[in-house]
């Protein structure tokens, strides 16, 4: 499991633990603004959930739109897919026009995916 969302991390762990699963907390946002996120940090997550060795992996934001963000960034750049089928995928799992702070998720994706489109896929 890992958990991007950057709170209390005790219960999370515990239960992740008791199921088998590594736990890792990697919250991703730059500062306390939910929108708002450090790109090194996202690096590091997609590593994480493409790596092999953390398979199965879970990943768990509270809310949902970290989650369903980094997972589009993730099947573009990792998987192959289009940006536009990876953001079908997001608005199923989580990122939905239901808060204001939704488009700076979107916009976070998109120039994630165009900055690293380039870089090697990981092993």
């Amino acid at each position: 499991m890992i958990d991007i969302a950057g709170g209390p991390a005790d219960a999370a762990a515990a239960a992740a633990r008791a199921a088998g699963l590594k736990y890792f907390a990697m919250p991703i946002a730059a500062t306390r603004s939910p929108a708002t996120f450090d790109i090194a940090k996202v690096d590091a997550v997609i590593k994480a959930i493409s790596d092999p060795a953390n398979q199965p992996v879970y990943l768990n934001s509270g809310n949902g739109r970290p989650t369903a963000m980094v997972w589009m960034i993730k099947r573009v750049l990792v998987d192959g897919w289009s940006v536009e089928q990876a953001g079908a995928e997001a608005a199923t799992i989580g990122l939905v026009n239901d808060d204001p702070a939704v488009p700076a998720f979107w916009k976070f994706a998109q120039d994630y995916i165009v900055a690293h489109d380039e870089l090697p896929a990981p092993p």
